[in-house]
């Protein structure tokens, strides 16, 4: 059975990973009220977040996405969060937790736009606009989750391929 699901999960990452896919485009406004049209954003290395509070995955994986935001914080890359909770329980969370993501409350339409199904998805969108990384849930290794590395690992692609 083990062999099955890592077979199943291998040929899902081959499919999805592998492979560069359109983005589906939204606009939005953030928590701050700056207004977000993903297709203006082409040209910019983009990292999409979705998640919600009571995520307890998303909630563990948030200090490894805002050492991302740091470390990219002079690079051309966007990091944008689509929180499916209302703007109040979000900024409520965002008061006791620092994530300098740029923030979209009440997200729930895009996320279901964009075919989420699972939580919590991140994705990376190169300059062109295409789909590199789609990684789904939350797997642990060596102690800190993975996604982050993964992220961060296609962002370090993205921009030496400049």
């Amino acid at each position: 059975m083990k062999k099955a699901v890592l077979f199943l999960f291998f040929f899902w990452a081959i499919i999805t990973n592998g492979i560069a896919q359109k983005i589906t485009d939204f606009e939005a406004t953030t928590i701050t009220g700056e207004q977000i049209k993903l297709s203006e954003l082409k040209g910019k290395i983009v990292v999409l977040n979705f998640w919600f509070k009571a995520c307890k995955p998303c909630i563990i994986e948030i200090p490894y996405l805002q050492k991302l935001t740091e470390k990219y914080k002079d690079k051309n890359v966007v990091f944008l969060a689509l929180c499916t909770d209302d703007e109040e329980t979000l900024k409520s969370f965002l008061a006791n937790e620092k994530f300098d993501y740029k923030h979209i409350a009440n997200a729930r339409s895009i996320a279901q736009k964009w075919g989420v199904q699972g939580y919590p998805t991140n994705i990376v969108i190169d300059e062109k606009g295409n789909i590199v990384l789609n990684e789904k849930g939350l797997m642990i290794v060596n102690n800190a989750p993975e996604t982050p590395q993964l992220i961060d690992k296609k962002i370090q692609e993205l921009l030496q391929n400049k």
